[in-house]
């Protein structure tokens, strides 16, 4: 019995930590923080304002994905080719790389003011999204989407949740994030499927290609004022704006880079000579370009990437093309894409409850890594 109860929890533990790396949220331990610091991260903490950034992970992928089925024939219907799809769903991929950069800088400062401004630029993107079929313009579908792609606020959620969320539930609110996301990508194709309507309110056509904006615009709409309402902005201490002004503070010296967060535990060593030598070490400060942080990965770490970028592509691919392959070879119908593709998603969390509970534990990672690679 007891043994039964150990091996439970430490399933439950390693499911946890497994979803916690997947959502690259440092983890760390409570034995790391001071009372001082532990004390901070709980003035810090406020749950509304979590399940605030859970829900704005949330609808960010449902956003990404409900356009999905109907992105063919959305394309079609403003003259274009059906494969045409492919852009109009990546360019919201492409333009979050540019969000990502702004949205890191601006958590430096606050976190209130990104989420404020991702809601506005997504409720805009989505009434550009849905008003490019009446207005017959692709040129709008696309630019529509863009600025969906940069209201991306992930790297926003990301940071508050290492931030300041506490230690003892950092891992939970880590996995939360991973099952958020997972859950947006199944909703939203789900959601397409069963928005087969086809009327006019006045100039404005409302049917299966302009509806998936409009409810995201209202979407957006509604969690902007619940954001206004609720959101507590976390007060920054001193040692926060000190270290955030160091991490933004250049510095070409290796002993600047930073040795924890993300990635701290690849980072290459220093030489211990080096470090011996020095009386005070520097404080640790950001790598002053990505090609110099991409030095300092240890070619592993360097392999995994590789590995991650693989299939995240070739999984946008199977997405974005999905509704064109399907209805070219098989006849499927908006319905019967919107079903396969909400499967896909729903089969993202129970794989990784079997690979983080029980895989993990009877084979070493790179060998589960070489036998994805072939799957």
């Amino acid at each position: 019995m007891i043994k039964a109860t150990a091996d439970k929890l430490t399933n439950s533990t390693n499911f946890l930590r497994f979803l916690g790396q997947h959502a690259l949220i440092r983890q760390g331990s409570i034995a790391d923080d001071s009372p001082e610091e532990q004390q901070v991260s709980e003035d810090k903490y406020h749950f509304i304002s979590l399940v605030l950034n859970l829900a704005n992970t949330f609808l960010y992928m449902v956003n990404t994905y409900i356009v999905v089925p109907t992105a063919d024939d959305y394309a079609t219907s403003l003259g274009a080719a059906a494969t045409v799809c492919g852009v109009i769903i990546g360019s919201m991929a492409v333009a979050q790389l540019f969000s990502s950069v702004y949205f890191s800088a601006w958590s430096n400062r606050s976190y209130f003011r990104p989420l404020l401004f991702s809601s506005v630029v997504l409720l805009l993107g989505n009434v550009m999204y849905a008003l490019a079929y009446d207005l017959d313009s692709l040129a709008i579908l696309l630019a529509g989407r863009v600025l969906c792609g940069m209201g991306s606020a992930r790297a926003v959620n990301r940071r508050y949740i290492s931030d300041c969320v506490p230690q003892r539930i950092r891992m939970q609110a880590s996995a939360a994030f991973v099952s958020a996301s997972a859950l947006g990508m199944a909703c939203g194709p789900a959601i397409a499927g069963l928005l087969q309507v086809n009327y006019r309110v006045y100039a404005v056509t409302i049917n299966q290609d302009t509806l998936p904006g409009w409810v995201m615009a209202f979407g957006w709409l509604a969690y902007l004022v619940w954001l206004w309402i609720s959101f507590k902005e976390p007060v920054l201490g001193d040692a926060d704006e000190e270290g955030r002004r160091q991490g933004s503070s250049g510095g070409s010296s290796s002993l600047g880079y930073r040795k924890q967060g993300l990635a701290g535990e690849y980072l290459l060593k220093q030489d211990a000579q080096g470090e011996s030598d020095q009386e005070e070490t520097p404080a640790p400060v950001a790598a002053p370009s990505i090609g110099e942080a991409y030095g300092l990965l240890t070619p592993s770490v360097k392999v995994q990437l590789l590995i991650y970028f693989m299939l995240k592509f070739s999984m946008e691919i199977l997405l974005s093309e999905s509704s064109v392959v399907t209805s070219y070879y098989f006849g499927w119908n908006t319905s019967s894409v919107a079903v396969f593709l909400a499967a896909l998603g729903l089969t993202v969390l129970p794989i990784n409850a079997v690979v983080g509970t029980y895989i993990s534990n009877m084979f070493e990672d790179r060998q589960i890594l070489v036998a994805s690679e072939a799957v």
